[in-house]
């Protein structure tokens, strides 16, 4: 559920880095990420030091000092913890690989000096090139633990570099935003000594569409020694402070930063979407269908196929024993009607394979069971399939190849289930479930180019939704979830 690339269970509620694998750490490291200095050892353990940038389940009972013992887990299974220690190169170092300027180093290290008479000196950072679009809203978690005490003034700041605008991150337009520091006054936040921040969120929006270096660093000032602990996630997870739940402070007045969210839900669990073992034998051949049986194998370019079956117990599959109807070639034209808004007593079937480039497959099924299973493979294919009134409605669509569309109504009594399978190339999909029954549908797309849009009306509990979405290059858009 966490990988953005790859796994969307109903999550649509925050803006998404849409060609970001791991960008909540749940693969259990920091793959896909640089980092400065780092320790692929999953952190277990705290002390005052750190190893740079390491993934962790979080830490419980950490005590720096001041009577203060922290306990802080994170969204999913995994975050990941930023500690300067031995080999963490120099603040400006640090700074020039997160892509800032030197006047902008130079600006931020006079900014932390006149709040504690102290320049940076050592720095751990963690960074990776992020395709934003302009008008979104991006968020990131975050919290900042302090080791230390007043006056030294450690701190930690977010960076959005290197794109084609300046961005504008916890309400300032420049390339960076201070995030914790120990001091009071310092920074969006302050904790005092061994304090903490909670789990906060850092806001950025950007101008113009492109490619964007993200960052994230925290540094000690002063020395070397009791470095501040910065977590970062997707999503905010959970402060205790002695054993009891912890409310994030507020930003430092006369910030434009965030106040402190709200907590986190829990992730949202559904059934499983999921059917197989042959699709439950053709979702038990329909109810046994025994009638109207129709079989096509046929070869050759623009051509249209024409069948209406409008009794019941009708299906379509294969010549010679093959389960599905097959068409071979190019600009074929396949349209399929089984059943009528007055044969309530009918029972559908179809399973369809379509293998060129720019076929059009229609189907349309009308009451009591109906399956359908279409594959298409080639280029430039169009699917619409629609199945309407009472009973269960099953659909399986396998798109091999690229640019194709697919368009899906479900809609009456009786459950829902879709999936669609889109495993080489960009695909538009559209799919709306209609009904007071069970809506399940599960997708699993490839590759840049995807739209998608989904709608489900009349909530049920045992509504269901996997998307899994894969985008390795921007622009990755054109994603819609619609409940109601």
């Amino acid at each position: 559920m966490k990988k953005l690339i790859a796994s969307f269970l109903l999550f649509f509620s925050i803006p998404a880095f849409a060609q970001v694998t791991n960008y909540g750490f749940e693969n259990g490291d920091y793959s896909g990420w640089t980092v400065s200095n780092g320790n692929t050892t999953l952190k277990t353990s705290w002390g005052a030091d750190g190893q740079g940038v390491q993934v962790t389940t979080g830490t419980t009972n950490f005590c720096p000092g001041g009577g203060k013992c922290w306990t802080v887990t994170p969204y999913g299974s995994y975050m990941v913890s930023l500690q300067a220690g031995g080999g963490s190169p120099q603040f400006n170092t640090a700074m020039t690989n997160l892509g800032l300027q030197s006047s902008t180093i130079t600006s931020i290290r006079n900014t932390i000096y006149s709040n504690g008479n102290m320049y940076p000196t050592n720095a751990t950072s963690i960074s990776r090139t992020v395709f934003l679009q302009a008008g979104v809203t991006y968020t990131y978690a975050w919290q900042y633990l302090s080791t230390d005490y007043v006056p030294y003034n450690d701190g930690s700041l977010i960076t959005v570099t290197g794109g084609p605008g300046t961005a504008t991150i916890n309400g300032q337009t420049q390339d960076y935003a201070l995030l914790g520091f120990t001091n009071p006054g310092t920074g969006n936040y302050s904790t005092n000594s061994y304090g903490a921040t909670g789990w906060q969120v850092a806001v950025f929006t950007v101008p113009t569409d492109g490619n964007y270096l993200l960052g994230f660093a925290s540094f000690n000032l002063g020395d070397t020694a009791l470095s501040p602990i910065l977590f970062i996630d997707q999503m905010q997870g959970t402060t205790l402070l002695n054993g009891t739940a912890f409310t994030p402070v507020a930003p430092n007045a006369g910030s434009s930063a965030p106040p402190a969210p709200a907590p986190t839900p829990p992730e949202p669990t559904y059934p499983a979407a999921a059917i197989s073992a042959n699709q439950s034998l053709k979702i038990n051949q329909t109810n046994a269908v025994t009638k109207n049986s129709i079989y096509i194998n046929a070869n050759g370019s623009n051509n249209s196929v024409y069948i209406e079956q409008f009794s019941n117990q009708n299906q379509i599959r294969g010549v010679n024993g093959a389960q599905a109807m097959t068409i071979n070639g190019s600009g074929n034209n396949i349209t399929i009607n089984q059943g009528t808004t007055s044969t309530a007593i009918g029972k559908n079937l179809a399973e369809v394979s379509v293998s060129g480039n720019n076929n059009i497959v229609s189907l349309t099924q009308q009451h009591a069971s109906k399956y359908a299973e279409i594959i298409t493979n080639g280029l430039g294919n169009q699917i619409n399939a629609q199945q309407k009134d009472a009973t269960g409605k099953s659909l399986f669509i396998n798109a091999l190849g690229n640019s194709n569309n697919i368009s899906t109504l479900q809609e009456g009594l009786g459950n829902h289930f879709l999936e669609i399978t889109a495993p080489y190339g960009g695909v538009t999909a559209t799919v709306t479930q209609l009904g007071s029954s069970a809506k399940q549908f599960q997708l699993i797309l490839n590759n840049p180019g995807i739209g998608v849009t989904v709608s489900q009306n009349n909530l049920t509990a045992a509504d269901s939704a996997k998307m899994e979405i894969t985008c390795t290059t921007g622009p990755c858009n054109g994603y819609a979830y619609t409940k109601n």
